[in-house]
Parts: structure tokens; sequence; C-alpha cells
């Protein structure tokens, strides 16, 4: 397990991550989250204001590639944070306790399948490669559409993992957390005596709370018609594949791409042939095209053929419509 979350962090870059990326403004601003204040134990506190996600504006708004690498963001950034914690205080810090506050959950954030599949992805991520972080997970303010979320959500936990969340509707939690935190490691939100600068008493801008995205931060919807309008149209047939085939003839060459598909979305990645098999260069994800256009470039360090991959090989019942632009300097 160890050897392949490191060979996955490699892969990733996720131990440049915090140094090298740049985060998009919507999900700096709108993805509720924040580092508020200690246990009585010492666990630092994470607090997720779920209930306020506004999953489809981020979606609207920002690449599905972003949304995974700002989860790695966040998990590095209380990676770091404990570490801090540990060298202030001369003890080992490892695990959090983590506050996830469903108040305004909605049906319609749950059954929305692209944002579902995003947390479950998220989930996996943080099962694989951060195991035993967790010390306690309270969960509150759940509403009864919850059940079904937490009976998919379940299976995909060990049961070590399981044994630390507990579930509260809209009473019995303020005395258990309470009982876990003090009142003054604590937003008054949630039973404390924390304010912020304002007064306010979620404590921001220490804790996100999330909110509606504005539509300023969507991606314009123009930008997909162009792309269809003028875009190289490339078919996926169901349960099949489709390679872009660029040749290379200089080093420092730079692909450029832009594409966006019809109703549904894909998978996509890119490679540089070689005799001993294709280099993968980025790495084939399942993205949102069909919501927002996919964008990306890559320096060619080397000569060669260089493919971008359609993948349509989960789907058995639908083809795919791609819109490509491709820009080679």
């Amino acid at each position: 397990m160890m050897r392949k979350s490191m060979a996955w962090r490699e892969r990733h870059g996720v131990n440049r991550i915090l140094d090298e990326w740049e985060p998009p403004a919507a999900l700096l601003e709108f993805f509720p989250r924040g580092y508020d204040g200690k246990s009585k134990a010492g666990l630092p506190l994470f607090i997720g204001c779920l209930g306020q996600f506004d999953i489809r504006g981020l979606i609207r708004s920002c690449r599905k590639t972003d949304f995974i690498k700002f989860a790695l963001y966040c998990f590095e950034t209380g990676g770091r944070h404990v570490l801090n914690i540990s060298r202030e205080t001369g003890v080992p810090v490892n695990q959090f306790l983590l506050l996830f506050d469903l108040e305004g959950l909605s049906v319609a954030q749950v059954a929305y399948k692209e944002g579902f599949e995003l947390f479950l992805e998220m989930t996996r991520i943080m099962e694989a490669n951060y195991p035993e972080g967790l010390g306690v997970c309270m969960v509150i303010n759940a509403p009864p559409v919850f059940t079904l979320a937490w009976s998919m959500i379940r299976p995909l936990l060990r049961g070590t993992t399981q044994s630390k969340i507990q579930i509260f509707g809209h009473t019995g939690w303020q005395q258990r957390l309470l009982e876990l935190v003090e009142p003054d490691q604590l937003p008054k939100h949630w039973g404390g005596s924390l304010i912020g600068p304002d007064g306010n008493p979620h404590n921001r801008p220490t804790v996100c709370i999330g909110g509606e995205v504005p539509s300023s931060f969507f991606q314009d919807p123009h930008e997909m018609e162009k792309l269809a309008a003028h875009g190289r149209k490339l078919h996926v047939r169901r349960a099949g594949k489709k390679e872009y085939r660029i040749d290379v003839a200089k080093p420092k060459t730079q692909i450029s791409w832009r594409f966006c598909t019809k109703g549904y979305d894909i998978l996509f990645g890119v490679y540089r042939e070689s005799n001993a098999g294709n280099d993968e260069l980025v790495i084939k994800e399942r993205v949102y095209s069909h919501l927002v256009v996919e964008s990306g470039k890559l320096v060619c360090s080397d000569p060669g053929v260089y493919i971008l991959e359609f993948d349509n090989s989960y789907s058995y019942f639908h083809g795919k419509e791609v819109y490509l632009d491709v820009v080679v300097v």
C-alpha cells in the first residue's frame, strides 16, 4: 500500500502541489472547508459545511481535474498543518477531528450525478493514500436524504474508518461536540465562542462556508457552441477509442488542446509513442467535457508521435461526439 501510494504521489505531482499549483478562484472562494481550533486531545479541527456546497456552480466554473487536484491540495494542506503543530508542541500529531455540517443539504445535491461521482472519487483517494488520518468524524444536521448517500459511501470505507464516524440529525450533536472540543476552540455557530473579525458566527475567513457560486465564475456558455461549430469533429464509437496523432519534429514544441463532447463525459489522456509502448504524459481521466470545455497544453521534450486519446471503452450504449481544437507551436 505504501509503495503504491508513493508511486501515485510521484505520478500526480502531489509532493509539489502546494508550492507549484494555484487553485482556481472559484474553488478557493466557494469550496467549503477550514481548519479552526483543536480538540481536547490536541487534534486539529477541520470544518466542512457540505450542506452549503454548490457543486453544480463549481462544476460549471472549473474542470473535473481541478476539483480532484484541489482535494489533494486540501489533503496536503492538512498534512502540513499537523506537521507544523507537531514541531511547535513537540508532540506528534497525525490525525484530525472532522466536523461535516449537512445543514441545507438537498435531494438535488445528492442526486446530481457528476457531483456525487466526484465525492466518491475523493473518498477513494483519501482511503488509499491518507489512511488513519481520521481521528474522529462527526456528521451533523444530517437530513433523511443522507441515508441514500451514506449507503453508497460506506462500502468504500474500511471498517476502522467507519467506526470513527458519528452521524447525528439536528439534535444530540451539540453536547457530544463540546465533549470533544473546548468552546474557545470552536466557532460560535457550532456552540463555541470563536467569531470572525466582523462578528460572524462561522469565524470566516478561517472557515469557508461555501454558498452559491455567482454566474460570473461560470465558463462562457458560448465557448462550447463555438467549439462545436468550428472544431474538428471526432466520432468515438461505443465501447471504443479514438486517437488524434500529432507528428512533432522539433524538441520544445508546444501542443495546446481544447475540446468538448455532446451530452456525455469521456476518458482523455495524452501519450508519446515509443518502441517500448506508449509513454503516458497526461494521466488518462474521466472528464466532464459535456459541461465545460476541457483544455490543456504540453511541451514536448523530444520529437516523435504524440497521441491525444479519447476513450469510450466504459460506455456500451452511447457513442460520443468530440469537438477538438489543437494548436501546435
